[in-house]
């Protein structure tokens, strides 16, 4: 089976404790339908036919290698709406979990998701994700209600935690960053990967065409 996914981030740590690995999913049929969140910073990630398109069982053995490798203590899975690839990433989340027990891994990995629907919805839609999650973000991305928080960039959404182990690592939240930065040499592209505060991406434009960076492209706008 295969999985769109846009890119695979780590370390990483604005998006959930410890040092992590983002998993970017690719596509997402809520914005390509006509009804995006208002102001978006992850346009790039809408287009169902964007990323790449990888071998499940790939992505698991590449993942798994990742984190013990890299010492890694959490998976988060962001998008684009993780949702849409639903089935693949059943087998995603159930293959890293088997791989790294097989592996025998010392450090304890907890999964994190971030989905524009709410708790209730999706436990309905998707009540064998739900169980496998320690940890879901859940809620739309709505700019009026823009916070300033860790995980939560908007007061509507809600941070779930479904396990012993989240509820212990996410009960203080204050020492992790909002906003991780990390410049490719590959495509001399600057990646934000975090949460943005409201206007906070026109301003680091600002600030960069300041000291004479110029971005011929970005997701926000």
């Amino acid at each position: 089976m295969q999985i769109k996914v846009s890119k695979l981030l780590y370390p990483v740590l604005s998006m959930g404790p410890g040092r992590r690995i983002d998993i970017v999913l690719q596509g997402c049929s809520i914005a390509s339908g006509g009804n995006p969140c208002y102001k978006c910073f992850s346009k790039d990630l809408w287009d169902a036919n964007g990323g790449d398109s990888l071998d499940v069982d790939k992505v698991i053995k590449d993942v798994t290698e990742i984190i013990v490798g890299s010492e890694l203590s959490g998976v988060t899975i962001t998008g684009g709406e993780p949702t849409d690839q639903h089935e693949q990433l059943l087998l995603l989340l159930r293959g890293i979990k088997d791989r790294l027990l097989e592996s025998n891994y010392p450090i304890e990995v907890d999964y994190l998701l971030f989905s524009w629907f709410y708790e209730k919805q999706f436990a309905l839609r998707f009540s064998d994700l739900y169980l496998e999650l320690d940890a879901l973000v859940l809620g739309p991305y709505q700019y009026e209600k823009s916070q300033e928080q860790p995980l939560i960039a908007t007061s509507n959404q809600e941070l779930i935690l479904n396990s012993n182990l989240a509820r212990a690592r996410y009960s203080d939240l204050s020492d992790m960053p909002r906003l991780d930065f990390a410049v490719s040499a590959l495509d001399n592209s600057l990646l934000f990967i975090g949460m943005s505060h409201k206007d906070e991406m026109d301003k680091i434009k600002t600030m960069l065409s300041m000291r004479g960076i110029k971005l011929d492209y970005n997701s926000w706008e």
